[in-house]
């Protein structure tokens, strides 16, 4: 219980960050930092035993690392383009 809150506490700082600078400070919405607060530790609450599961499967730490690290970038990549609908298609012209 230690580890997923430490989990909860850190994944949520580090993220909230990230997008304090980008919701507040480029796009001047605080309504969106604001669900951000609440978004990230739901999203990183549901994804814990999932990649711990991963993490626990493999045979060495660094295969367990690299395993979760893609695991979870392709799922959140593939919820930003698919479900969030911010996909490199969507607006061709944010590539330059």
């Amino acid at each position: 219980m230690k580890r997923f809150l430490l989990t909860l506490c850190l994944g949520s700082l580090f993220a909230t960050l990230g997008e304090y600078l980008f919701c507040v400070l480029v796009r001047q919405s605080v309504p969106d930092y604001l669900f951000t607060l609440a978004a990230y530790p739901f999203i990183l609450a549901l994804s814990y035993g999932p990649l711990r599961w991963i993490a626990r499967r493999m045979p060495t730490p660094l295969s367990a690392d690299l395993a979760v690290y893609a695991v979870a970038g392709l799922v959140g990549l593939a919820i930003e383009w698919f479900i969030i609908g911010n996909s490199p298609w969507a607006n061709p012209d944010a590539n330059d």
